[in-house]
C-alpha cells in the first residue's frame, strides 16, 4: 500500500501532490452548571459537523473541537470568556452578540436572523463553519475584555 504524499514530496518531479488536510479549530467554552443548555449546544455543534462532513472531506479540511471548562477567574480571563457556552471558530466567536441573562450566568441568549434562542441554533453553526471553509471573514469587533460581574460572582463562589 502506498502512502499519501503531501506538498513538497514531489518537488523534484513536477507532479502535483494532494494537499495535507487543514484544520478548522472550534473552541467550545462552557461553565458546568445545573442547566443542560451547554450540553444541548455541544450536541447541536456535533450535529452541524456531521451534516458538513462530506463538504469538509471534499475541501481537504477537518474540524478539531477543543472543549474547555471555564472553572476559575484565571481561565475566564485567559479565554476572554463572557458567557456560557461560547463557540469560536479559529479564535472568533460565531456571533457578535454576547447576550446573556443578567440573573443567570449560565444562560447565553443566541441571536440569529432576528430571533433569540436559548441554545446555539444549528443553522448559525453551519453558516459559521461554511464561512470558515471558504475563507469569508467574520467581522471582529475588538473590545477590551471586561468580565461580567455575574460571571465573576459565579466563579468566586464556586467550591474549589
Amino acid at each position: 500500500m502506498s502512502e499519501i504524499k503531501f506538498p513538497g514530496d514531489y518537488a523534484d518531479t513536477g507532479c502535483i501532490a494532494p494537499k495535507k488536510p487543514q484544520p478548522i479549530l472550534i473552541d467550545f467554552l462552557y461553565l458546568k452548571d445545573s442547566t443542560d443548555s451547554w450540553q444541548t449546544s455541544l450536541s447541536t455543534l456535533n450535529e452541524a459537523i456531521d451534516e458538513l462532513s462530506n463538504l469538509l472531506n471534499s475541501s481537504g479540511l477537518y474540524i478539531e473541537v477543543r472543549q474547555t471548562l471555564i472553572d476559575s477567574i484565571a481561565s475566564a480571563t485567559a479565554h476572554k470568556f463572557i458567557c456560557s457556552p461560547t463557540i469560536a471558530i479559529n479564535g472568533i466567536d460565531i456571533t457578535e452578540s454576547h447576550g446573556y441573562s443578567v440573573d443567570d450566568t449560565n444562560c447565553r441568549v443566541w441571536l440569529y436572523k432576528g430571533a433569540e434562542y436559548n441554545t446555539a441554533p444549528q443553522p448559525l453553526i453551519v453558516s459559521a463553519i461554511i464561512k470558515a471553509i471558504y475563507g469569508a471573514t467574520i467581522p471582529i469587533i475588538e473590545r477590551p475584555y471586561r468580565m461580567p460581574s455575574n460571571l465573576k460572582e459565579f466563579l468566586d463562589t464556586k467550591p474549589k
